[in-house]
């Protein structure tokens, strides 16, 4: 493989939200685990190309228990509430038929 190649497949991106590191079983570097759309972690090392994809949960179970979780930052509650609409000035009623103006 040549160094080009090798840069582009560490540069490999893996879809689905990132939901902690593990070791990789093949090489040893560490990995991203992601969740696949069924909510089931899936592992695919971008420096020797080993994949894992967990098809049930006690293979999601056991991938979860070997993975270093990543942090989720606190929701700010202050952040969750939006900010209170401006109320919209009435405006002033005209007194007098449709036909007025015209």
């Amino acid at each position: 493989m040549t160094d080009e190649n090798a840069k582009l497949k560490r540069e490999k991106k893996v879809s689905g939200p990132l939901i902690g590191t593990m070791a990789c079983y093949v090489c040893g570097d560490r990995v991203p685990v992601k969740e696949q759309s069924g909510g089931l972690a899936k592992v695919d090392c971008p420096w020797c190309g080993c994949q894992l994809y967990a098809r049930g949960e006690l293979a999601d179970k056991k991938i979860r228990a070997r993975m270093t979780p990543t942090e989720v930052p606190a929701a700010d509650p202050s952040a969750a509430t939006p900010p209170k609409k401006k109320e919209m000035l009435a405006a002033p009623k005209k007194s007098g038929s449709l036909m007025e103006g015209l």
